[in-house]
């Protein structure tokens, strides 16, 4: 075939048709493919993995370090203690805070709800919901279901070294640091942290009993107990990864 369609607009006249011939002369316009900018959807940061078993040294870039390893050439923002399956963060610093602000709550007359409720003290250690139990603790003072949670609210206003928000530890996690209360302790000293004295001082967890008790970690019975959630305890605040 000879020919090829062209464009053509004499005067006010626009129209298709085609030319005499493909080797005639006419002006040509160059164009290109068009690609839309594709705009990422912001998403939820993937958890970081957890680690084996055991206790180390976490800096603030989210390396990790056994405690020979450590040179002091970073900033520590806490220690890692994993069982293979869930892991936490021990922030560095024991903190004295005066009461009221150890008070798990200043209500008794209500269990809260999405807060983990034990009742059998055997099954405590498999509550490793802490950082689930700490929302909803402060959702329920948000809207109104309880007045305040000193403790938690303490917690959370903590921003360790590698930038994650502070939790209330749960019965599981308080119970699996306890198993390995020695190395964490050698790993606090090698970064100047204070001890983790759970031999000799009591600790919060965010495990409630029911709508008037939580579960806390008496020293002189090594074991959890339950106190009035109006009561004053310790805290040793953590994180995720």
């Amino acid at each position: 075939d000879y020919y090829a369609y062209g464009f053509f607009c004499p005067y006010s006249e626009y129209y298709i048709k085609p030319q005499n011939r493909k080797a005639a002369t006419q002006t040509i316009y160059a164009v290109t493919e068009f690609t839309p900018h594709h705009v990422e959807t912001p998403s939820t940061p993937a958890p970081a993995p957890i680690p084996a078993a055991g206790v180390k040294i976490l800096a603030s870039d989210g390396s990790m370090y056994l405690n020979a390893e450590w040179d002091g050439s970073r900033t520590a923002a806490g220690v890692v203690v994993s069982d293979g399956t869930h892991a936490f963060v021990i922030h560095p610093d024991e903190e004295s805070i005066l009461p009221p602000m150890t008070k798990w709550s200043n209500n008794i007359t209500i269990e809260i709800p999405g807060v983990s409720s034990i009742t059998d003290n055997t099954v405590l250690q498999n509550d490793f919901a802490g950082k689930e139990n700490t929302a909803a603790i402060l959702a329920a003072v948000t809207n109104g279901t309880i007045i305040d949670a000193p403790i938690v609210q303490y917690c959370t206003s903590i921003t360790f070294a590698h930038g994650k928000t502070g939790y209330l530890p749960s019965t599981g996690e308080l119970a699996l640091a306890y198993t390995m209360i020695d190395d964490i302790n050698d790993c606090l000293n090698t970064i100047n942290g204070d001890r983790l004295d759970m031999k000799f001082h009591s600790y919060w967890s965010s495990t409630q009993r029911g709508y008037e008790d939580a579960w806390y970690w008496d020293p002189n019975d090594q074991c959890f107990l339950v106190k009035d959630k109006n009561w004053d305890c310790g805290v040793r605040v953590v994180s995720t990864l």
